[in-house]
């Protein structure tokens, strides 16, 4: 039992030491081919220049054609919005205008229309009728004038 339990110890141990010999090398190695990335890095510096101005050129001509599309789907959202919202309201705005509608054609008029009274005098109120009835002083009454407490 101790004999398993010395076997796992000594595998840690060798475990151990590869990764900090590894680690060693890797270091060793990354020193020693620096000089060679950063000549690699230099050699490489105008073809990177150049794929960034390219890939700018191509974002300058593609950015007027971006926004417009980006403008276009914000209106379309917003409209897509806005018939979300105002649809539920439909029914109620439809029968909101059949009642207005009913009312205003089953209603009767507050004055005569002025071409069944070109003066202006009649009224259908009881009180108007009587005091336009009467002599006065002005050549026109209307509704407006009467005041009814």
């Amino acid at each position: 039992m101790f004999g398993l339990l010395a076997l796992g110890a000594l595998l840690l141990f060798g475990v151990m030491l590869l990764g900090v010999v590894g680690a060693v090398l890797k270091l060793v190695f990354w020193l020693v081919l620096l000089p060679l990335r950063v000549a690699g890095k230099l050699v490489a510096l105008p073809f990177i220049a150049f794929g960034l101005f390219v890939k700018m050129f191509v974002g300058v001509l593609l950015l007027p054609l971006v926004a417009v599309g980006g403008l276009v789907a914000l209106v379309g959202l917003g409209l897509a919005a806005v018939f979300a919202l105002l649809l539920p309201l439909l029914p109620l705005v439809i029968a909101g205008l059949l009642v207005w509608g009913l009312v205003k054609r089953f209603s009767r008029p507050a004055v005569v229309p002025a071409s069944q009274d070109p003066e202006g005098l009649r009224c259908h109120h009881a009180v108007c009728r009587s005091i336009n009835s009467r002599p006065r002083a002005s050549s026109r009454t209307t509704c407006e004038s009467v005041m009814l407490y």
